[in-house]
Formats: C-alpha cells, structure tokens, sequence
C-alpha cells in the first residue's frame, strides 16, 4: 500500500461518514427546535393577527409533544395596543368606511374597558397550540387556528 492510498481511503470514509450522520440527523430529528418554533410562530402570528392595533410580542415555546407524525407546540404569546385611544379612534372611521365592523367593534370595546390609554398600555396574553409537520424542507406549521386561542390573565 502507498501513502496515496490510504489518504484516498481516509477521504472516503470521512465522507461516507459526514454523509451517514447527516441523514441520521434529517430521519431522527423527531422535533423541531425551540428556535425554529418561535420563528415559524410569530411569523405566522404576524401575518394572520395584523390588523393595525396590536403586534405581537414575548412568543415563548412552553412545551410540545408528538402527536402521530406531526409535533405540536404550546406557545404563549403577548400582544400589545400599537397606539393610543385617538388613533384608534381615526382608525375605527377609516374601518367604518371599509366596513370593517368587527375592528370597529374591537376599539368600542378597548375603549370601553380601559377608558382613555396610550400605545403599550394594554397587553393581553395568550396560549396556543401550533402543530407541525415534517416536509422535505424540515419542519413547517401545518395548523394554526386562531378561534383556538386560550386568553391567559
């Protein structure tokens, strides 16, 4: 045997190596990361949840589970009023207009509940259960159903 040879070896083994742990690492990955959660969470959130009045805030994976082939995550998330009352106020004329009744209904009753406030004033929390599955791009949000949402004090 030549030097050659071995080093050609050793290329190959480190390579089938590097490659049998890597598809280890994609068929055992029985759940996604924390970080991956929150990300996919509050991007979802986001998009789903943006009416003008509040953004989301402090999205935290409390706990998850696996369930059949998906894997669902507990989330607690808080959403925070983005201004004050007499924004809300133009924003409810400006719904009015549109006819977007259910977010003129939502600042009637901000404003009967908390009188006059300003931006950050009012928090409210929540919990929800996400559920994601696996695709070939790694773990996705399958299920988000905001009629589900838990209001937490």
């Amino acid at each position: 045997m030549t030097f050659r040879s071995i080093n050609v070896k050793k290329v190959v083994i480190i390579l089938v190596s590097i490659f049998f742990v890597a598809s280890c690492s994609y068929i055992f990955n029985t759940s996604p990361s924390d970080k991956e959660v929150v990300s996919q969470v509050k991007e979802t959130l986001e998009k789903s949840l943006n009416d003008g009045l509040f953004r989301i805030e402090r999205v935290e994976k409390v706990s998850g589970f696996k369930r059949n082939e998906s894997y669902i995550a507990v989330i607690e998330y808080s959403m925070v009023n983005e201004c004050d009352l007499s924004e809300m106020k133009r924003i409810s004329r400006d719904a009015k207009l549109t006819r977007d009744y259910k977010k003129v209904a939502k600042i009637y009753i901000l404003e009967e509940r908390y009188g006059r406030f300003n931006a950050g004033d009012i928090e409210h929390k929540w919990r929800i259960e996400v559920e994601f599955i696996k695709s070939e791009k790694g773990w996705v949000v399958n299920s988000f159903n905001p009629s589900k949402m838990l209001q937490l004090k």
